[in-house]
């Protein structure tokens, strides 16, 4: 199929000012840059900083038992959070969950007092919990705003913190070093050189630097707010190319002007310049997640692939897709946040089963004698499912398949769903609580607290809750030293089994269980990636901002790369879904 001419969307005043971009970094600095330390590293942060975390701790009483996940630890056996570094050495497993669970969809919003953030606290609350805590709504939902800011705990989370490489550094006289970040006297951050596409005046998911200068394009690999943060709907710094459905939610939840979206249709080779061309593969995340597969004609004819996985799942499809076969990618951008040896946890479809097959159980529990004399009926159990504002769908969409039931969601999520393009999956949403035995609800409010108020809300409808945290953080059974084995070892592990007991904090009526299901990559589902493609260096795009994580991931990938040598056939794999 031939590329099809995409930059004629640009608005004129675009086109006229086309600045040639620096020189960008050049492919051998890339491990003097790993090297490179930190100035002023900040120091260990305290536990809570802000008024509104200590809000969440009054208002979400931490239950009595404690979640024992597999934390993300550096190299000096501190806690830290693999997108912002945020330290939480002293916080408990659950606080350290949460936290990351939601820093990878959560923007950074103007600063708020204390009574605003209050209200944007409550109001991400589903109803029928916030009737509990402030009474009935006098607004209706619909009238609401769908700024992102009033729907997320965002004070609670830091934005991510990124290392700046300078491609000209400034003299000294002119430069501000301030918590590892390199700035300008003028204070605005530089453009690190990973979100610079290499060879090309575009750069992927770097909204938070505002206008670029000597950027063509801003490229969106998905609506997660890590990857928009501060974009806005006073946005006018240039066109955003993206998928259709993440179009669609950058329109509807940020109110970005129409003219500066330009959609790219999947699996097709879009051209950009006389030099560049762009194909979009599926990310295996979220709704509306790509791949972008860069071509780019270089000076004297050689033709340079490079690929930026944005946030991915990676599978098997993607080394089969056909704009991939046979090519070389000379740089990989790569999604490394569980390029860490404890995260080696199981597909998504046999995370799903293993949720289902709890489901199943409860199910066809027997009630005892005493217990179904005083119900004097059938009890029902209520599923609920812990989501992301875009995210987990799929968990909530196969059990509510398997139990031929509806789903329930609040207002703000049922128009989120309404960007995705889903229609079997519309088609199973309802407006009435008491309809659905599936409700997908925000992952952080999935504490007892909550859902037993949730519960009593639902009665007699519904007498118990069965509550499924989907998020990889809640595996248990990796090992940091499975780093140090040799790649064909890695690729060759087979997914162990998957077993989900209840957490600690469950009751009779309350069952709370964490299910290992990502939409990142595994530590063995990157090594059978790389191992399947040729690949001339790869350049990770998370947890970059400590010297000590950018050594470690260095020294995995050029291990990798150099032990698969030049021979680059497809790991073996179970379906196309999943190694």
């Amino acid at each position: 199929m031939g590329a099809t001419e995409i930059s004629s969307h640009l608005p004129t005043r675009h086109k006229k000012n086309k600045r040639k971009r620096q020189s960008s970094v050049d492919s051998s600095s890339v491990r003097d840059y790993f090297k490179k330390p930190a100035a002023n590293a900040p120091a260990p942060c305290d536990q809570y900083t802000t008024d509104l975390e200590q809000a969440i701790q009054l208002s979400l009483t931490e239950s009595t038992g404690r979640e024992q996940s597999t934390s993300s630890v550096d190299a000096n056996n501190q806690q830290l959070c693999p997108v912002c570094d945020r330290c939480f050495d002293g916080s408990s497993p659950d606080q350290f969950t949460r936290h990351v669970n939601h820093c990878l969809d959560t923007p950074q919003p103007p600063a708020e007092s204390s009574s605003s953030t209050w209200k944007s606290f409550l109001s991400s609350i589903p109803d029928s919990i916030s009737r509990i805590v402030k009474g009935p709504s006098t607004t209706p939902e619909e009238e609401s705003s769908d700024d992102v800011s009033s729907e997320l705990l965002s004070d609670f989370i830091s934005a991510p913190v990124e290392p700046v490489i300078p491609k000209t550094s400034p003299p000294v006289t002119e430069r501000q070093e301030t918590n590892g970040t390199t700035t300008i006297a003028s204070g605005k951050k530089e453009v690190p050189f990973y979100k610079w596409v290499q060879d090309t005046t575009y750069t992927v998911d770097a909204f938070s630097y505002g206008a670029i200068a000597g950027c063509d394009g801003y490229f969106l690999s998905h609506f997660h707010a890590d990857h928009y943060t501060r974009l806005r709907k006073s946005w006018t710094h240039g066109t955003i190319y993206c998928s259709q459905i993440t179009a669609n939610l950058v329109r509807q939840q940020l109110r970005v002007e129409e003219q500066y979206l330009c959609v790219l249709a999947m699996d097709q080779e879009h051209t950009m310049s006389d030099t560049v061309s762009v194909t979009l593969i599926d990310a295996n995340h979220c709704p509306g997640a790509v791949l972008f597969l860069f071509k780019v004609t270089l000076p004297g004819g050689r033709v340079a692939h490079h690929l930026h996985t944005g946030d991915f799942r990676a599978n098997p499809r993607m080394c089969l897709h056909p704009s991939m076969k046979g090519i070389s990618i000379n740089t990989l951008y790569l999604d490394t946040t569980y390029l860490h040896g404890g995260y080696t946890f199981p597909s998504q479809e046999k995370a799903i089963e293993a949720a289902w097959q709890v489901t199943e159980q409860v199910m066809n529990e027997p009630l005892g004698a005493l217990e179904a004399w005083l119900q004097r009926a059938t009890p029902k159990v209520l599923i609920v499912v812990g989501t992301y504002s875009v995210g987990k769908e799929k968990v909530f969409y196969h059990i509510a398949k398997r139990l031929r039931s509806k789903i329930y969601v609040n207002g703000r999520k049922k128009r989120i769903i309404a960007c995705l393009e889903n229609k079997e999956l519309e088609d199973l949403l309802t407006d009435d609580p008491r309809e659905a035995q599936v409700h997908a609800l925000p992952i952080m409010h999935l504490k007892k607290q909550n859902l037993e108020n949730y519960l009593k809300q639902l009665k007699p409808t519904f007498t118990s809750i069965v509550a499924f945290r989907p998020t990889g953080w809640s595996f248990r059974g990796g090992q940091k030293t499975l780093e140090d084995h040799p790649l064909s070892e890695i690729t060759a592990m087979q997914p162990q089994q998957v077993v989900i007991k209840p957490q600690r904090e469950s009751s009779r009526n309350i069952r709370i269980y964490g299910v290992p299901y990502s939409e990142h990559s595994s530590f063995r589902e990157l090594a059978a990636f790389i191992s399947s493609i040729k690949i001339g260096r790869i350049v990770p795009t998370v947890n970059m901002s400590r010297p000590s994580s950018q050594e470690r991931m260095y020294r995995i990938l050029e291990r990798w790369q150099r032990e698969k040598g030049e021979t680059n056939e497809i790991v073996p794999f179970v379906a196309e879904d999943h190694w």
